[in-house]
């Protein structure tokens, strides 16, 4: 996944409402608990959404529909 991907929600335990449409991946960010750092570790995914809205998600969350150039 990199910036400009056109990305799908994928919703993994069946709770939400996979209904967003198509959103566009706008940025990534890796962190690290610096407490923990060799156990709790991740990438925020920020998606944007056709209703306008911006939200992270978990890369496990998103499916890649269309990579961007």
């Amino acid at each position: 996944m990199k910036v400009g991907d056109l990305v799908r929600f994928h919703d993994r335990f069946g709770v939400e409402n996979t209904d967003h449409g198509i959103g566009l991946i706008t940025g990534i960010e890796p962190w690290v608990d610096k407490g923990a750092p060799g156990r709790n570790f991740g990438v925020n995914i920020y998606v944007l959404w056709p209703n306008g809205i911006q939200s992270t998600h978990e890369e496990i969350d998103l499916e890649v529909i269309s990579e961007g150039r």
